[in-house]
């Protein structure tokens, strides 16, 4: 590892438990759900979710219309993820 840390997982839960599941369980994941419920059958500690990939959001001012849209599992925090 180059920088000295883990990087985190982007993926989908189906993509997941295909080709990832037992491999990378000590990796923080990056759920990207934008067509199934929070509760799917994912196993794993995910940390972030994306849930909505054309979410619109007040007091945003980039130049595209619309934006991902993401949550933090409440069982973790942002610190976890900071790089020092």
């Amino acid at each position: 590892m180059q920088y000295g840390v883990k990087p985190m997982i982007y993926t989908r839960s189906d993509i997941y438990e295909k080709y990832l599941d037992g491999t990378f369980d000590d990796y923080k994941m990056w759920m990207s759900s934008l067509y199934t419920p929070l509760k799917w059958n994912y196993k794993g500690d995910w940390y972030i979710r994306q849930y909505l990939n054309r979410g619109k959001l007040q007091g945003y001012t980039g130049g595209e219309e619309f934006i991902d849209l993401n949550v933090l599992n409440e069982d973790n925090s942002l610190s976890d993820l900071t790089v020092e």
